[in-house]
């Protein structure tokens, strides 16, 4: 699982960049205003991505008794 810490960084090394180029976007005229949905639709996608693969990892990385002890 993520600790805290890493997931501040990893909010500050992603989430700055992407703002500050949402703020470049949005005060250049010739840029078109679909380009930002795009650029937020795939953000949005690539984090879903990144965290199902992240449960999915942690669900394997379960011992199987583990795992039949949680179904009884």
């Amino acid at each position: 699982m993520l600790t805290r810490p890493i997931i501040g960084l990893l909010a500050l090394t992603v989430g700055l960049p992407l703002l500050l180029l949402f703020a470049v976007i949005a005060s250049n005229p010739s840029v078109s205003a679909s380009i930002l949905n795009h650029i937020v639709g795939g953000g949005i996608m690539a984090v879903f991505i990144f965290l199902m693969v992240g449960e999915i990892k942690r669900m394997a990385d379960v011992p199987s008794h583990q795992r039949d002890e949680r179904h009884h």
